[in-house]
């Protein structure tokens, strides 16, 4: 059984979300989540997960952790990252490339 890579999952994700039909109008709309939207909150849903993740572990331990709330967690890393104020990460600027390549 072959074994997909992380890249191209999420190269067949985007490629999916970009070229899923639709009108031009369906289209358009695509694309500009692809390029805009997606680069920003791929790495906050992953710094929700590893942030639910230790909270869980330091759970386990025996530790008092106060609950994650999801929403609240993602405005507060989506204001704080914001690429028109912030210097974007490495991480970023790669999904904003691979972005750029798949909508054109």
């Amino acid at each position: 059984m072959a074994t997909i890579s992380e890249d191209e999952l999420a190269q067949a994700f985007l490629a999916s979300l970009v070229h899923g039909g639709g009108s031009e109008a369906d289209q358009q709309e695509q694309e500009y989540l692809v390029r805009e939207l997606m680069p920003c909150l791929i790495p906050a849903l992953k710094s929700l997960l590893r942030a639910h993740d230790d909270a869980l572990r330091r759970k386990c331990n025996g530790e008092l952790v106060l609950p994650i709330k999801p929403l609240d967690y993602l405005a507060k890393y989506l204001y704080r990252h914001n690429p028109k104020f912030a210097k974007p990460s490495d991480e970023t600027l790669m999904l904003q490339r691979l972005a750029e390549k798949l909508t054109q």
